[in-house]
């Protein structure tokens, strides 16, 4: 089964890479969740420079280096099973700073592999979009797939507005699509390109003693998701039947971040120093996303509690600090 993976590079990629390459892939699944046929990954990044740091974790990888408007792509389409679509080349703040650069990178060109993907006849495209950004403050508490979105920003909207367009277009080009929403997805290991993730830099700056920026107070409350159990919805998204166009992927548990810092202060052992920015309200003071459509199309639940989640985070900052 030939799965094509866009940027395979990233957070997301490497952690679904770790898993399918390594053999266990489906190892925390039920027995009615077993694929019926080995996975073959191919991962597409954007540059030499990733390809390189990606043979390095996985030698023998298939491996292309491609943009989603080049050709060059279209031959490791055909007859692929499965595309996993996780490139997207930008974050909220950098999306807001430059919207017109966001459109081109993201939309533009992700209609055009849209296109690519149908002429190479694929069988089902999965979107890995953004519940955290693309939602709002408003509608059910917590957030269903039936909630109206209301992104308050470029990136939730060019994410809402890349959702839409690859409905569209793959009833007209005779694919299946899935659209994942995610909420704030945590776990990072070891430096990233992109600066994402208040768990992970906070955790980073209480370690070495710099003080936690937060902008408008320590009440603002998030979802917050575990790689490993995302990595479990994409597996099932790559199998099985696909019974819904929209998920989502969250636990249904508010924590606000007094209660995150709270939680890292117990793990780690030493309090951070928080700077508050900023006197405005926050543009969403919450935001949960509800897991029951999932658990009922799958059968799949957040395992990892968010204790949990960081300790094992924590645990294995410490080994790298020890190599």
């Amino acid at each position: 089964m030939k799965v094509v993976i866009t940027g395979a590079d990233g957070f997301v990629g490497r952690a679904l890479l770790h898993r399918l390459v390594n053999g266990s892939a489906f190892g925390g699944m039920s027995a009615a969740l077993l694929p019926t046929e080995a996975i073959e990954p191919i991962a597409v990044v954007r540059s030499l420079a990733a390809a390189e740091a990606l043979r390095t974790a996985f030698p023998t990888l298939h491996i292309v280096v491609s943009g989603m408007k080049d050709v060059v792509l279209a031959d490791h389409l055909a007859g692929a099973h499965a595309v996993v679509h996780l490139a997207w080349s930008t974050v909220p703040v950098v999306a807001d700073a430059d919207p017109g650069g966001d459109l081109e990178a993201n939309l533009t060109h992700g209609l055009q592999f849209l296109e690519s993907c149908g002429r190479a006849r694929i069988g089902r495209f999965i979107f890995v979009s953004s519940g955290g950004t693309l939602y709002g403050s408003s509608g059910t508490v917590p957030h269903t797939e039936r909630t109206v979105p209301d992104p308050r920003g470029a990136y939730g909207t060019g994410k809402h507005c890349f959702e839409l367009y690859m409905n569209v277009r793959a009833k007209q080009l005779g694919f299946e699509a899935l659209t994942l929403r995610v909420a704030n997805l945590y776990g990072r290991t070891g430096t990233g390109r992109k600066e994402q993730g208040v768990v992970e830099q906070w955790m980073e700056r209480i370690c070495t003693g710099s003080p936690i920026e937060v902008w408008n107070g320590l009440d603002v409350v998030r979802d917050y998701v575990f790689i490993d159990d995302m990595i479990d919805v994409l597996l099932a998204a790559v199998e099985r039947p696909i019974k819904e166009p929209l998920l989502n992927v969250g636990t249904g548990i508010g924590t606000s971040l007094a209660e995150l810092r709270a939680h890292m202060a117990r793990i780690i052992g030493r309090d951070g120093v928080v700077q508050l920015r900023g006197d405005q309200p926050p543009s969403i003071s919450w935001n949960v996303l509800d897991p029951s459509l999932l658990q009922r199309t799958w059968g799949l639940a957040p395992r990892t509690t968010l204790d949990a989640g960081l300790n094992k985070l924590w645990a294995e900052r410490q080994l790298r600090q020890r190599a």
